[in-house]
């Protein structure tokens, strides 16, 4: 940028751009570490096999040892202490509460970015920080993602709220099934919004099943639950019962092999499309999108920031053939594993532009004050 006075000598980078240079050399690999690749991942990344330098490998999990995130990193343990070459077990440590936010916390403040401790945390903890989350006290745009698993979502509703979409009046009242307002059922609320409806959520339905009986006893009119919740013929009993599936929630676009049940529902801006013939406002849309994939990220496995890159390198040559083995198991719980490229494509798709974040927490910030009301 040119400077107003011409003849003053050019300042040294600042922090902030030692910090972007920082940020860049944790994903990108330097020539010399390039020459000991081994193996290439998707989209042609270069996976340099470990040396042994990570000695004493440990993983923080967002969750308590019966989450689901708990599981995987137990899953996760013993392939990847394999493929780092590790002289020990990873040392696995959970954390309190089920959204990650604790250990999101604890990760982005205490941990060191020696290369030897990684965290995995589910989705919630990123939609969180996108929700504006007063607990949030981490910046996830800065760890370095490793693994992102990511599963089909999708919003069932009345059937008479599907006929009627079209001809109901603006603002008109619909009730929507939610752990709580700000949860991962955010997305379901805001998609209702910008449909010209007003959802109102109720709170307090944290399991699918939960969520399923709701909807059966007309307590609530829409619901959100994973696609893997509801097997094939219940979906379709319920769908006989007057209650069909809507629409699915967006995933990011490294998500190519959507299961062919959860793909043949619309996705929410094909649904969209059904009863608008605009697009819906740009900066709103796109936050949706963000909270979207956030909602339908069941883990992300990252790094702290600064990280070096030939660490950052020889973990993800080992993320990569781990997830190498687990893909049946995870496709058995309708989840897709995102390694190298594919993998910082399906977390970069969930950190929005500054102005879609806005959107997203002024949504929210109108509307809390009719929530508290109930």
């Amino acid at each position: 940028m040119p400077s107003d006075t011409p003849n003053r000598p050019r300042s040294p980078l600042s922090r902030r751009h030692l910090l972007r240079l920082g940020a860049l050399g944790a994903v990108v690999m330097p020539v010399a570490a390039a020459r000991r690749a081994t193996a290439r991942g998707h989209a042609g990344d270069m996976l340099v096999a470990p040396s042994g330098d990570i000695a004493s490998p440990a993983l923080i999990v967002g969750g308590g040892r019966d989450s689901k995130v708990a599981h995987w990193a137990d899953t996760l343990s013993d392939p990847l202490t394999q493929a780092l070459k590790a002289p020990q077990p990873i040392d696995i440590t959970t954390s309190s509460g089920r959204d990650g936010v604790t250990a999101a916390n604890l990760f982005d403040a205490r941990v060191t970015p020696d290369g030897n401790t990684a965290l995995i945390v589910p989705g919630s903890a990123i939609l969180a920080s996108l929700a504006g989350d007063a607990r949030v006290h981490f910046d996830f745009s800065r760890w370095v993602p490793l693994i992102v698993g990511q599963a089909d979502t999708i919003v069932i509703g009345r059937a008479d709220f599907h006929r009627s979409l079209r001809n109901l009046l603006r603002d008109r009242p619909v009730r929507v099934g939610v752990s709580t307002p700000t949860g991962l059922e955010l997305p379901t609320l805001v998609a209702l919004s910008l449909l010209g409806v007003r959802p109102v959520p109720v709170a307090g339905l944290a399991t699918p099943e939960s969520a399923l009986d709701a909807l059966n006893t007309n307590a609530v009119d829409v619901i959100q639950v994973p696609r893997a919740a509801v097997p094939d013929d219940r979906l379709a009993q319920l769908a006989q019962a007057g209650y069909p599936a809507l629409f699915t929630l967006e995933r990011s676009g490294a998500a190519a092999d959507n299961n062919a049940a959860a793909s043949s529902l619309p996705s929410f801006p094909a649904f969209y499309g059904q009863f608008h013939s605009r697009p819906p406002q740009a900066p709103l849309a796109n936050g949706l999108r963000a909270i979207s994939i956030a909602a339908s990220t069941s883990l992300a496995v990252v790094l702290p920031m600064l990280t070096t890159p030939s660490l950052v390198a020889e973990w993800r040559f080992a993320t990569h053939a781990a997830c190498a083995t687990l893909e049946r198991e995870a496709a058995r719980e309708g989840m897709s594993l995102y390694t190298g490229q594919n993998g910082a494509t399906a977390y970069a798709d969930a950190n929005p532009d500054l102005t879609a974040q806005l959107a997203i927490k002024r949504w929210i910030a109108a509307r809390e004050p009719e929530w508290r009301m109930g």
